[in-house]
């Protein structure tokens, strides 16, 4: 692992550990780039429920001019948008918040609105990788969800910017995929015993 990357999850670790009481977990871009071991731009928190912008500022012991309330963008999709602030840390690094009214934060994720950010780390070492994020990964495919709640046309090409090019495919559905690595046989054989969707 690059030293810049284990440089970035020590930050994280430290985010988490002040918002622990609000659930918080890194998920989507950071834990897909750290899983491709490539630094990520910023950290992306997510906290499900909708703690203040004072209780965030209490707990990152920040001063009020320091947590940017994020205007719509990035994360205002089709029917939901996140309440969302940015901060920096002294050394630059950019983190957002993004607190949502879902019951867990694994909720939120499963509907991200493509399986290449279906990823999450909890802190202390531990991640998570959707099965079809693995699929992406291993295969160089992926697919936007139209009825994710999350969609945005800001979002998907920030996606396509990143993943465009010949070694990587893009599908509307998951069935697709499957018949892109192999038919009924060979991976596309295996993955059908993986999923319970397909």
């Amino acid at each position: 692992m690059r030293k810049g990357i284990e440089k970035q999850i020590a930050k994280a670790d430290a985010i988490l550990t002040q918002l622990k009481p609000f659930g918080a977990v890194v998920a989507g871009g950071a834990p897909r780039d750290w899983y491709r071991n490539v630094a990520a731009n910023d950290i992306d928190v997510f906290v499900a429920g909708e703690p203040s912008k004072e209780e965030l500022l209490e707990a990152l012991e920040l001063k009020e001019c320091n947590l940017v309330e994020l205007g719509d963008g990035d994360y205002s999709g089709k029917h939901q948008r996140f309440v969302g602030y940015s901060f920096e840390d002294e050394e630059g690094q950019e983190f957002q918040i993004l607190c949502h009214r879902k019951d867990s934060v694994e909720e939120i994720v499963k509907n991200f609105p493509n399986n290449l950010s279906m990823a999450i780390y909890y802190g202390e070492g531990k991640f998570w990788y959707d099965d079809w994020f693995i699929v992406g990964m291993d295969y160089h495919v992926g697919w936007f969800n139209d009825e994710s709640d999350y969609r945005s046309d800001i979002y998907e090409n920030k996606i396509l910017d990143k993943f465009r090019g010949p070694l990587w495919t893009w599908f509307s559905d998951k069935g697709s995929i499957l018949r892109h690595i192999g038919g009924n046989e060979g991976p596309a054989a295996e993955l059908r015993t993986w999923f319970d969707d397909f």
